[in-house]
């Protein structure tokens, strides 16, 4: 008996909102706008940080990172850009003074062109590197070898490709043992570089290792900006950090008061800066969609009040036939949860909608977790549910002969 009248509560519910849609429509549209941003913000959030946490993974969990600051600095002020470069002096005292390091490795970057058989690639990222780099970042090979101690020492002119120069420039044709132009300069292939995708729509496989030597012999300046990194042994990686800055802060010669002039970044802290960054945005955007919600809500409890105006009389007849307050409270509890719960169905919709296209047109890529649904669906429902309870129990209250004299 209970079930029963608990589910004319809800016919009656739906029966009422599709006797009023338009009205009900254009009610929810501050639910519908509100649920829409959310959902569409934290797909991008959530694909952007699954996918940088992706490339993350990628450098290996021992592996620390010198910077002069944060990888997360988009626009670094002058006090930081005027913090000196490393140089050699600084990789060498690490490799002596952390015993908590299985390798250190200091490499250069140039921008340079390839040519082969008249094809010539884009600018590419050529990094001059020593014995320990593919160690220390974990880098494997799909093809051919890495280069010889011999091959280091010497700078002989070898090259291992990156996956999108070997696509562009050797389409059906195995690139070990070719020669390819670079810089002027004619280089043996010795191996293909692992594929490891793109971050933010750029591509991380444009790319050719030399040895350094080779590098700075043919395209180095006089004042190569030295990029540093090293590998922690097993179960050492804070030990590891806390010995490489002593070792960095007496090469920088910098003194007990003074601040680091450099940043150690490990896996686990380029996560967190990540997810705290992702926390940020998401923050913002429910203090921008809250308000979209409220006006929604206030909405709701308007048309609501109205509505129960308007059936003012239709209650007191029900009441008049039996129906008790608990059931006239439910009625209009439901309505009021049942429109907002489309608006938010609907702005699920929209959010994931937008998040695809978005993810079609720009490199941002998309990707909701199921969280998410639930957390749109209950909030749009609890609006319904807060909003709707002061008209709902107007309606309950309303004394039955008086409304049947309504007019």
């Amino acid at each position: 008996m209970i079930a029963g009248w608990r589910f004319e509560v809800l016919r009656l519910a739906w029966g009422s909102l599709r006797a009023n849609a338009l009205r009900g429509a254009l009610t929810v549209l501050g639910i519908v706008i509100g649920i829409s941003s959310v959902v569409g913000m934290v797909s991008l959030v959530e694909g952007l940080r699954a996918s940088i946490e992706a490339q993350i993974d990628s450098l290996g969990s021992e592996t620390i990172t010198v910077s002069r600051f944060s990888s997360f600095t988009a626009s670094p002020p002058d006090s930081l850009r005027r913090r000196k470069y490393f140089t050699d002096r600084d990789a060498e005292e690490l490799l002596g003074s952390c015993p908590s390091l299985l390798g250190v490795t200091a490499s250069v970057k140039a921008r340079q062109r390839l040519a082969f058989r008249g094809e010539q690639s884009g600018q590419t990222d050529v990094v001059g590197v020593d014995a320990h780099y593919v160690t220390v970042f974990s880098r494997t090979l799909d093809a051919g070898r890495s280069f010889t101690p011999a091959e280091h020492r010497s700078g002989v002119r070898a090259a291992i490709l990156g996956a999108d120069v070997v696509e562009e420039l050797f389409a059906g044709v195995d690139p070990v043992g070719q020669r390819v132009g670079l810089g002027g300069q004619r280089f043996e292939v010795v191996g293909v570089l692992s594929e490891r995708g793109s971050l933010l729509g750029q591509s991380l496989d444009r790319e050719v290792l030399v040895p350094r030597v080779a590098l700075e012999r043919y395209f180095g300046s006089s004042r190569p900006r030295i990029e540093i990194a090293a590998r922690a042994a097993p179960g050492r990686l804070q030990r590891a950090v806390e010995e490489m800055t002593d070792s960095l802060r007496r090469t920088r010669r910098l003194r007990p008061a003074q601040e680091n002039d450099f940043v150690l970044e490990t896996q686990e802290s380029l996560r967190n800066l990540t997810r705290q960054v992702a926390g940020g945005v998401f923050a913002v955007v429910v203090a921008v969609a809250s308000v979209a919600l409220l006006v929604g809500g206030i909405g709701v409890m308007n048309v609501m009040l109205v509505s129960v105006t308007e059936r003012t009389r239709e209650i007191g007849v029900r009441k008049a036939l039996g129906a008790t307050r608990e059931q006239i409270l439910a009625q209009f509890l439901a309505e009021a949860v049942a429109l907002t719960g489309a608006g938010g169905a609907l702005g699920i919709l929209l959010g994931v909608l937008a998040g695809f296209l978005i993810d079609l047109a720009t490199p941002i890529p998309s990707r909701v977790p199921l969280w998410t649904y639930l957390a749109a669906f209950g909030v749009s429902a609890g609006v319904g549910l807060f909003f709707g309870s002061w008209p709902a129990y107007r309606a309950s209250r309303l004394d039955p002969v008086a409304a049947l004299r309504h007019e």
